[in-house]
């Protein structure tokens, strides 16, 4: 079969239309960016959680979730979690980096829940938040801890977290919607609906969608294929638009920057001002990590849910060690050095950055990213304020007139 009769009988399959009739109208979860991101699925699931929140459910979701949580453990009973006093219950977000917490003083209940959909556990952090809530909390007789994740897959410590899947979610909210329909409000019926459709669509692998879309898969696979390899590459096509935007800024000669190491990933540019043929010190010999040798750069981070610029100070000849660590230390002292290093990298560190989109970007908000990152981009070369691109520069520009002195 030719290729485009492939793509023909695949245009005209039912099954296709199917599942753009299904799955092709406005979700208002996919509109803010929140189809996989954790926080906005642990926002959403503490306000579900919390019966004391204005959805009017009550207990008609914190009940049976918990109920399916009981169920896979002996460290409290479904007649524990019917008898909990749920008038009385709290649900806090991140309180010491737990996800959800939710607590019964009245009912000496606690129950942890740490949400996983595309990050793994951080070494220890089962362990310390067992210890944390067995610290806070030692009076409460029924303590549950909850593992979630995309397939229920097993903590690391089994003897003490109980694994639950999103599927197990999806089903919990199946049922509300339908023992409760006549009676839910219709923004929240409609609500719940629609992050029923997000944990389906985007979260579950085993579902009705996965198999309609295997089938669809196995009987059009010429086409798709086709259309696989052909399809646009978000983070290419956003890379294209940064490469010219830094090329752009680099033409004002006020900001004096110019491109260099620049991939997919990676967009950087160097300030004139820091030449390497007046300080010497600016150009690392031994460690070649670009071509330019740059020992400090910035770099736009280009990635599928995040866009930044940040400073980053790469490797340095030994001898010049020192001038390294002033500019870490001046950074810290403007208070902008990036809060996740501690220390300078032997190769490079990010120093500091500045965030100009976090959002998951898609074919269909793409437009609507170029110009808000375009934007953020304006005010982070000409703004004068606290950890833009001036102010940056400054604090680097004196490192250099202290060092080479």
């Amino acid at each position: 079969m030719d290729d485009i009769t492939a793509i023909e009988n695949l245009i005209k399959d039912p099954n296709l239309r199917k599942l753009e009739s299904q799955f092709g109208g406005f979700n208002i979860f996919e509109s803010i960016g929140a189809v996989r991101r954790e926080l906005r699925h642990s926002d959403f699931l503490a306000f579900l959680l919390d019966p004391s929140e204005n959805h009017q459910l009550f207990d008609r979701f914190i009940k049976p979730f918990l109920f399916c949580v009981a169920e896979k453990t002996e460290a409290v009973s479904i007649i524990d979690i019917d008898l909990l006093k749920y008038d009385d219950i709290q649900v806090r977000r991140e309180w010491k980096s737990i996800d959800i917490l939710i607590v019964s003083e009245q009912s000496e209940f606690v129950c942890a829940i740490e949400n996983k959909i595309d990050a793994g556990e951080s070494e220890k952090q089962l362990g310390n938040y067992f210890k944390t809530v067995n610290q806070y909390y030692s009076d409460c007789k029924n303590k549950l801890f909850v593992f979630l994740t995309p397939e229920g897959i097993e903590a690391s410590d089994t003897d003490n977290w109980i694994s639950v899947s999103y599927s197990e979610v999806f089903d919990t909210l199946k049922q509300l919607l339908e023992e409760h329909k006549d009676t839910l409000g219709h923004d929240i019926h409609f609500t719940i609906s629609q992050y029923q459709e997000i944990i389906e669509k985007h979260i579950m692998t085993d579902t009705e969608l996965t198999k309609l879309c295997q089938a669809i898969y196995k009987e059009h696979k010429q086409a798709l294929d086709l259309i696989f390899e052909n399809k646009t590459d978000i983070q290419l096509e956003m890379k294209d638009y940064l490469v010219d935007k830094v090329a752009m800024f680099s033409k004002n000669t006020s900001l004096g920057i110019k491109p260099d190491n620049q991939n997919k990933t990676y967009i950087g540019f160097a300030v004139n001002e820091w030449d390497q043929d007046k300080y010497s010190f600016l150009r690392c010999n031994e460690i070649k990590w670009t071509e330019s040798r740059h020992v400090l750069l910035f770099e736009i981070v280009n990635r599928p849910n995040k866009i930044k610029v940040d400073l980053v100070i790469g490797p340095i000849d030994e001898r010049h060690e020192a001038f390294r660590e002033a500019v870490f230390i001046g950074l810290k002292k403007a208070g902008i050095l990036n809060s996740n290093i501690k220390t300078l990298a032997k190769r490079h560190s990010h120093a500091s950055q500045k965030i100009l989109i976090s959002k998951e970007i898609d074919f269909d908000n793409l437009e609507e990213v170029k110009e808000e990152v375009s934007k953020k981009l304006e005010v982070f070369f000409n703004s004068n304020e606290k950890g833009m691109f001036k102010h940056i520069v400054g604090i680097v520009n004196k490192a250099i007139e202290s060092y080479k002195v």
